[in-house]
């Protein structure tokens, strides 16, 4: 059976006239490259040269197939080359799954590094709330998903991106000073705007680290006075700056465009972590990959 290669010997052969030329084009010993031909020659059963002197003339045949090898190695050589400038610049699309307020805060920051050495690469991001984000992995429509404290399942690989503390931001008052610190105990009865499935969603199962909001306020008997319930971060800041009431919202998010509210972390402290999580039994692609593993240089 022939393959590329011994096509390749034939093409450079027919090229060259010589062994000793083509053998060293081709980098292969004079040796080696008789009996690469001799064995093709024995496979179609016919010769494809004839000696005259040093050099080997192509017989009829050959001159019919040789045109037919030129375009085989034309081809050859252009799949070669994609592969290779896949492998060195990922020029493909990667699908990420991201919870909107870390799509809105966390996630710009990191797309703007990898760009920077990745400028072919496109980003298709969805947005959507952490349950909906992991049924749409387990569906293999996202290449990673971004979000807060996942619930612990084989299915995925995970790695954990960064961690931090929930947060009190409320209405920025005129003249009046406000202490970084605020006591979860006082929060019991304060008109607070609940958003609803992003903090609630927060994983308890992993130990002491790890806190459900719902759980820690239901553990120090503390209910306060919900005025509002959204799904969404944005409109929660909107309506703490609009002095509605204030809102139980994760550090990173809560840095982002507060300059008309002020930012209380709470004591005792109740942290998340944010974890990308990837489905093995989705298929990557080499631009998939190298997001992933620039994202591990962030990894805890």
């Amino acid at each position: 059976m022939l393959n590329s290669r011994h096509i390749e010997i034939f093409f450079s052969i027919y090229k060259y006239k010589t062994l000793t030329k083509t053998a060293k084009i081709l980098n292969v010993s004079q040796p080696a490259l008789s009996k690469a031909l001799q064995y093709a020659e024995h496979k179609i059963n016919f010769k494809l040269f004839s000696r005259s002197g040093r050099l080997l003339v192509p017989t009829p045949e050959a001159d019919i197939l040789f045109r037919h090898a030129e375009k085989i190695n034309l081809l050859v050589k252009e799949f070669s080359e994609i592969a290779k400038n896949l492998n060195e610049s990922p020029t493909n699309y990667i699908d990420i799954g991201v919870t909107p307020s870390l799509g809105a805060g966390f996630l710009p920051s990191i797309l703007s590094d990898f760009s920077k050495d990745n400028p072919e690469v496109r980003f298709n991001i969805i947005n959507s709330q952490s349950h909906d984000l992991i049924n749409q992995l387990h569906d293999l429509s996202h290449d990673l998903v971004i979000c807060f404290n996942p619930a612990k399942n084989d299915m995925y690989k995970s790695f954990t991106l960064t961690t931090g503390n929930l947060v009190l931001i409320s209405p920025k008052l005129d003249n009046l000073e406000t202490k970084d610190l605020v006591a979860l105990k006082t929060l019991h009865g304060k008109p607070l705007i609940k958003i609803r499935n992003v903090l609630s969603g927060l994983d308890a199962s992993n130990g002491s680290e790890d806190f459900s909001l719902d759980g820690v306020l239901a553990t120090h008997n503390i209910q306060p006075d919900w005025i509002a319930k959204t799904e969404s971060f944005h409109v929660a800041k909107k309506m703490v700056e609009q002095g509605i009431g204030s809102a139980i919202i994760d550090s990173i998010t809560a840095h982002t465009g507060t300059d008309n509210m002020t930012v209380q972390l709470i004591t005792p402290k109740i942290k998340f972590k944010i974890v990308c999580l990837t489905n093995p039994q989705k298929p990557l692609s080499i631009a998939a990959k190298a997001f992933l593993e620039f994202l591990k240089k962030y990894e805890l």
